[in-house]
């Protein structure tokens, strides 16, 4: 096969599929996705024939971890079927193995830089637009009001996965903006009030999170850091109906105490599968069997990825699933300290964008949530695209 495909033309074709999938994923689930099928399937092949050390990348070993014990709980789950089809969800991860192995020239990762940013922002201007009118174009209908405004989705169906997403391309744009990439600045700002609008409060934790998080990083650090905090605070409490939707992170309201029941559940279930959970996809299937009482406003899932990775999976499959943040932080420290200008940025903004999809995802699923499990992915992969170890 090394005969028709040389380890040229299976880069350059990996290249073109991570660049349509950054034109796709600020605003389609379905094109993203169709490009995200192709990095892994490229990716995948380009490993086997030409780079094999990847295999052992440290990062490629807790996602085959997490990958393996997720499947065994999906094979020990009482509805086994029902919960390996919602296991093969989990496919997305082997495309952090293919955003590791493609070798980027400086031009090439701008270009993905330039569409990622320009395509968002036109999204960000479009979602601001949402908050004024009370109108989705894209999806022909009246937006929730709130107060005297509305809730923002840009083009998603659910706000908090546009919060979400949009939450870490703010983070992503101002950590390259820390590294000299004064174009991003603009796109950074943006999206921050397309967070503040969307209403999503897990996003601005998230945001707010991975702010201070740059305080470890870059060289306009102090000023990125208060400018965006004072931006964030003004636009939330300058507007009633922010500042009430931030105001009501207390106890006694409705979505707080529903999230206490949510993860009271999850948790029984882990404690009566401590080692492979209930299986994936499982969490309403056996939402009745576990609930001890208590409001909630649903039962997809408990509002917590790391209860509910707990309970679907077990300690098992936990542990890899936060090794596989704990060793990308290890390795993107490294290379924020060895590295310097582009590279520098795209490391710094990785580093900004987890730290707030992880803080975020302790009132959100948001990693089983497609548009932005799918960014968190590639990010793990570009941060770190082209190494050996």
């Amino acid at each position: 096969m090394k005969r028709y495909l040389s380890g040229k033309a299976l880069n350059n074709l990996l290249v073109f599929l991570w660049i349509g999938f950054l034109f796709f994923a600020p605003w389609s689930l379905a094109g993203a996705q169709a490009f995200l099928a192709g990095t892994v399937i490229i990716g995948i092949l380009n490993i086997f024939l030409y780079r094999r050390k990847l295999l052992l990348h440290p990062l490629s070993l807790c996602v085959f971890a997490y990958l393996i014990f997720y499947f065994i709980s999906a094979l020990l789950a009482p509805n086994r079927y029902d919960s390996i089809r919602s296991f093969a969800n989990e496919w997305m991860l082997l495309a952090i193995l293919s955003g590791i192995a493609t070798r980027w020239s400086e031009r090439g990762k701008k270009f993905a830089l330039y569409v990622l940013f320009i395509v968002s922002s036109i999204v960000s201007a479009y979602a601001v637009w949402q908050f004024f009118s009370g109108i989705d174009l894209y999806r022909a209908r009246m937006l929730e009001p709130a107060g005297r405004f509305f809730i923002a989705t840009g083009v998603f169906g659910q706000h908090p996965t546009f919060g979400t997403m949009y939450m870490m391309l703010a983070l992503f744009a101002f950590g390259r903006f820390a590294s000299g990439g004064k174009f991003f600045f603009p796109s950074g700002v943006l999206a921050t009030i397309s967070v503040v609008v969307s209403f999503a409060r897990s996003a601005w934790l998230g945001f707010i999170s991975g702010i201070i998080s740059l305080m470890f990083c870059g060289k306009r650090k102090i000023v990125l850091l208060f400018s965006m905090l004072f931006l964030i605070v003004v636009l939330i409490f300058l507007l009633p109906s922010l500042r009430e939707r931030a105001m009501g992170l207390h106890f006694g309201e409705v979505a707080v105490e529903s999230r206490i029941t949510l993860s009271r559940t999850a948790f029984n279930m882990f404690k009566a599968h401590p080692f492979f959970g209930i299986g994936a996809g499982n969490f309403s299937t056996y939402f009745d069997e576990f609930y001890t009482g208590g409001v909630y406003d649903n039962s997809c899932h408990p509002h917590n990825d790391y209860l509910n990775i707990l309970a679907s999976g077990g300690i098992f499959t936990f542990i890899p699933f936060i090794l596989i943040f704990v060793v990308f932080f290890t390795l993107i420290l490294k290379h924020i300290k060895s590295s310097d200008g582009l590279d520098k940025g795209i490391a710094i903004g990785s580093f900004s964008a987890v730290v707030g999809f992880l803080v975020a995802s302790f009132f959100q699923c948001n990693w089983t949530d497609a548009e932005v499990g799918e960014f968190v992915i590639f990010l793990l992969g570009f941060a770190l695209s082209g190494g050996e170890k």
